[in-house]
Parts: C-alpha cells; structure tokens; sequence
C-alpha cells in the first residue's frame, strides 16, 4: 500500500508538471465536446488499456474491481467509525447484488494480479524490460503485493450473514409431536420488575416444532446472542440458548 502511494504521488507530480507546461497560453480552448469525449474515454474509460487484449483484459478487471470494491471499503469506514453495521444495507435488493459483486471482482482481481505477477517474474515477457517500460522489479513486486491485500482484505470480511434461528419441538409423553401447543420464548429484565425484554409467542405445527426469527436482532461480534425461557402452554419448561448465526434447537415434553 506505502509502495503504491508512493508511486501515485509521483505521478501526480508528474501531472502537475505537465499542466505546468501550458501555462502562458492565451489562445481560446477550441472543439471543447471533443476534449470531454477525449477525457471520458481514456482518463475515465481507460481505452489505452485494450490495445493489447491479454493485458487490455486484467486491467479492465483491475480497474473495474478497485472501484466497486472501494464501495464496500467504505462501507466498512463508515461501520468502524460510527458503530454502524452495514450501514448500505437499507438500499435492500440491490446490496445483496453488490455484496455478491464484491466478491466476484476481489477473487477476479487476485487472480489478474497474479497473472500479471508471473508474466514480469516467471515468463518475463520482453517489452517489460525496454526503456520505455523499464521500472526497478522490486517495486513493481511491492505495488503488485500492495493491490493483493485489498482484495484479500475484502474476501475476509465480506461474508454474508446466516441468519439466527430457534427451533423448539413439543413432544407428549410418548414422544409424539404435539400439534397448537402455544409456546412462548421470553427474557426478562434481572432487576425483578419482570418486564419482558423479549417476549414472543408461536403455536406448534403438524411436526410438533415452532419457529422463531432472532435475525433482525442479532448485531454480529455478540458472543452467546441470550438465554431464553420456554413456556408451553402456560408451563415452565427449560431454557435454549440462542447463539449467532446458528439454528439453535430444544426438545421439550409435555
């Protein structure tokens, strides 16, 4: 990352030196559209990079990458900074889509890397070692390690979230599943005013189980999301833990 900044500072100065060089000009900028168009195609769609197809192809793939996968990196800012969890999320369908583009272009991205890797240092294709391409292979090697990490560092964090589940099975004395028994989840507060802080109620199925949804509460890092008693039908009959991302499920008798 040091390496690749560095490299981006000197071009940048580069740049500056270049606009530097039309200074004193008085004559009018002619034929603008045509200078936009010229802009929006190769400093913004990088055409330049498709003069060679098998290196036009991974710097497309590159380039493309980087910039979706920033929307995720800031996504992951934004979370640490202000104690948000995907903070993006709200935008409903459509950030499943780019939860799941982030990771096509993070492994597509690895992989473009390290071809371009083994093409410098194993294959050592000739026009990389002419004047006009000649760079010390060392830093070239940094800024390829560099741009590795990012994709890698979203693979390791961008994994979806299973959801938080709790599965009670009524069954009578004969172990045969009990079919409308009202069960009841709750936790209360431990001061003794006994008010609910969860507290939801289901009827069992034909198969005797009830299904119960903690995802909506779940805020991941939690460790053990909590303990719940079980009521059916009114009865006191044990605990369930419920743990994160996890299909938590207790056996209970009547």
């Amino acid at each position: 990352m040091i390496s690749s900044l560095g490299v981006f500072i000197r071009n940048l100065k580069r740049l500056r030196r270049n606009i530097n060089l039309g200074k004193g000009r008085t004559d009018p900028i002619t034929n603008k559209p045509q200078r936009w168009k010229n802009m929006a195609r190769i400093a913004l769609g990088q055409s330049k990079m498709v003069s060679r197809p098998i290196a036009g192809l991974l710097h497309i793939i590159v380039y493309v990458g980087f910039i979706i996968i920033n929307i995720e990196l800031i996504e992951i800012i934004i979370d640490g900074v202000f104690g948000t969890h995907r903070i993006f999320s709200s935008i409903g369908f459509l950030y499943g889509v780019l939860i799941g583009l982030f990771e096509i272009f993070a492994v597509l991205v690895l992989i473009a890397v390290i071809i371009f890797w083994t093409r410098r240092n194993i294959v050592k294709i000739k026009r990389f070692f002419e004047n006009k391409m000649k760079i010390n292979l060392s830093i070239s090697n940094f800024i390829l390690i560099g741009i590795l990490t990012i994709p890698f560092f979203i693979l390791t964090s961008c994994h979806k979230e299973k959801d938080t589940i709790a599965i009670v099975t009524v069954l009578n004395s004969s172990e045969n599943p009990v079919n409308g028994a009202s069960v009841r989840l709750f936790y209360q507060d431990s001061t003794g005013l006994n008010t609910s802080l969860i507290d939801i109620q289901e009827n069992t199925l034909n198969d005797g189980t009830v299904t119960f949804d903690f995802t909506d509460s779940y805020k991941e890092g939690q460790a053990g999301f909590a303990v719940l008693d079980i009521e059916v039908n009114g009865s006191f009959k044990g605990v369930i833990m419920i743990e994160e991302m996890k299909t938590n499920k207790k056996t209970v008798y009547l």
